[in-house]
């Protein structure tokens, strides 16, 4: 008994010491600093946050690749638009949350127009290549077309995660409700939508996320997928969170609520699902049967925790102290 009662709580401890080294890092898009991301870089490990909050001006953080800085990504992530006041100097400011998967570079910028090519770039993991990164943004002539007229005042939500982005003027914006009183659901689940078009998730009460995942592992996280991290929304509220996603392609895309059980209850949703074989029933199928990852509550991240390396020294120290902990319980017993 007592050595059944010994390995579940070494089970339980080495899963807390996992996921107390996560650290969050804060930067800044835009705002007083001028066109820039600051920092413009950092090193994260696997489970780390970036934690984006924009100001003034209207700006995006858009995923893109080493050798074309200034074009999105196919299936990388994107904030959308995020117009900012000049008069807004207290917030508050519309925020995005990446969510590190491995250590590969993960290369960024700004796709308001003109600003990639005056060096507005973000990488995480960029090794010795960041330079490089940035000054082929800043010598291409490709450039993104500015949001529609009329964007420029500030986003009223109070929300961390996002603030109603706007779509670009060329795309459809497909707008999608996540959950709602008692409702475990994307509404639509299942939509079509064409490159240039953008998807913006409205998130409803409880606490949702949008996850990217895959049609093999449906409640999994996809590595380097999109992820919009928990958006609590109360039972009364009058304004709700945003998350918008680009549509670069019409290959399909896999979404999940990473809530505790909302996946395996069939909250999942899908762009540009195909009509025969990997369907997007048998995707939700696949989803309801599935003993895949899933999260507990966790809401946005505030600006009191912990943050960059410094946080993360910290919390490997304290997964260090449960280790003799548990050695010191283990002699006991």
């Amino acid at each position: 008994m007592q050595f059944s009662t010994i390995l579940k709580l070494s089970a339980f401890l080495a899963t807390a010491a996992v996921q107390v080294t996560a650290a969050q890092f804060n930067v800044t898009v835009g705002g007083p600093a001028g066109l820039v991301f600051t920092p413009n870089q950092v090193n994260a490990q696997p489970g780390d946050t970036i934690f984006f909050t924009f100001m003034q001006k209207n700006h995006t953080v858009t995923q893109s690749t080493l050798a074309n800085p200034c074009q999105p990504a196919a299936g990388g992530f994107d904030s959308g638009f995020m117009p900012v006041a000049a008069t807004n100097t207290n917030g508050p400011f519309p925020a995005a949350q990446f969510t590190v998967r491995d250590t590969s570079p993960v290369w960024a910028y700004c796709r308001q127009s003109g600003h990639c090519q005056q060096g507005m770039v973000f990488a995480i993991n960029p090794g010795s290549n960041f330079a490089t990164f940035q000054g082929t943004a800043m010598g291409t002539g490709s450039s993104s077309v500015s949001p529609p007229a009329g964007t420029s005042t500030p986003p009223t939500s109070t929300s961390t995660v996002a603030a109603n982005p706007s779509p670009t003027s060329t795309g459809t914006d497909h707008r999608i409700i996540v959950g709602g009183t008692g409702i475990l659901a994307f509404t639509p689940s299942n939509i079509t939508a064409q490159p240039g078009d953008t998807v913006t998730f409205e998130f409803h009460q409880k606490n949702h996320t949008a996850t990217q995942s895959t049609f093999a592992s449906p409640c999994s996280p996809m590595m380097n997928g999109f992820n919009s991290g928990f958006q609590p929304v109360g039972t009364d509220a009058a304004t709700f969170p945003t998350f918008t996603v680009g549509v670069n392609n019409t290959t399909p895309v896999w979404v999940y609520c990473a809530q505790s059980g909302h996946c395996s209850s069939g909250m999942v949703f899908a762009i540009n699902a195909p009509a025969t074989g990997n369907t997007f029933d048998a995707y939700r199928a696949k989803a309801m049967g599935s003993t895949g990852s899933s999260s507990a509550s966790n809401p946005a991240p505030t600006s009191t925790g912990t943050t960059g390396a410094a946080g993360r020294n910290h919390v490997q120290l304290t997964a260090g102290l449960m280790a003799v902990l548990l050695t010191s319980l283990f002699f006991l017993l």
